[in-house]
């Protein structure tokens, strides 16, 4: 369907958690609708805890078309317990602060969600709806070091969405960074949209084979991938490759544009030069 629609984009930890099936309690679907209707009136709403199935062949079908739903949306409206805690009339500083220490910021599927958005909002109390692009410091508050770097993650994320522009891995994994995840094997679904690459081959693919196709499918990677720290694949010639990118341990990869960083990704292992 062409039919607008707005997207929201949430944790489960909050509540919201659901499937097809199951549904929403009927305050919940109300309170959605009450405010999307903010939003864009004549629209609809799609929300993975009403839309995506528990049936696990029509689930893996959903997750596969997951960039291209919310890339699509009018608008993606971002709902937190921590944002909408803060007034939507509190200081600069405030507003940022509860954007980026929330559970939203950090949380795997939710960087896909806020990256490929065509305008991005926030609920804050009150029900009030915030434009992701009034939350960046304009004006004066450029001259503020410390909401420069408050604002630096959601201007990285509103970048990207801005230029359109496909991310490269070294990007991507950096993004990933200190983001988490109940089920570490959706990494690679979640991220594939944001490198043109198709989840829908993806999802048939359990653990080390996933993340080893998701390798092969991008091709060229950063020859530091190696310096990762954290558990590696165990598949024969791919025991290079990190299972996940998601670290915490403040190890990354270069991002060098440099022709002698960048390492091939083939059937055969990984390709690339080393000075000893």
């Amino acid at each position: 369907s062409e039919a607008p629609y707005v997207c929201i984009s949430h944790v489960w930890s909050d509540g919201l958690g659901s499937t097809t099936e199951e549904g929403l309690p009927r305050c919940q679907a109300q309170r959605l609708c009450t405010l999307s209707e903010r939003i864009l009136p004549s629209g609809h709403i799609w929300m993975d805890s009403l839309c995506v199935p528990g049936f696990k062949h029509a689930r893996k079908r959903a997750i596969g078309l997951m960039a291209s739903t919310y890339q699509r949306a009018n608008t993606v409206l971002v709902l937190d317990s921590t944002i909408r805690a803060c007034s939507p009339q509190a200081h600069a500083q405030a507003r940022l602060l509860h954007v980026v220490t929330s559970a939203w910021m950090h949380r795997l599927w939710t960087l896909q969600e806020a990256m490929l958005a065509r305008q991005l909002s926030f609920e804050f109390a009150g029900s009030t709806i915030v434009d992701a692009e009034d939350l960046l410091p304009q004006g004066e508050d450029l001259c503020s070091p410390l909401l420069l770097q408050l604002a630096s993650e959601l201007f990285r994320l509103r970048t990207y969405a801005r230029s359109r522009a496909d991310m490269s891995f070294f990007h991507v994994s950096r993004a990933l960074q200190w983001r988490t995840t109940s089920r570490v094997e959706d990494e690679t679904l979640a991220v594939s949209g944001l490198l043109s690459l198709d989840a829908s081959t993806l999802v048939n693919l359990e653990g080390d084979r996933r993340m080893k196709a998701f390798l092969l499918a991008v091709g060229k990677l950063s020859r530091t991938i190696i310096f990762l720290m954290g558990p590696r694949l165990q598949i024969p010639a791919f025991t290079w490759a990190p299972k996940t990118l998601m670290t915490n341990s403040g190890s990354q990869m270069s991002s060098s544009s440099n022709e002698n960083d960048v390492a091939f990704c083939t059937q055969d292992g990984l390709v690339a030069e080393y000075s000893v």
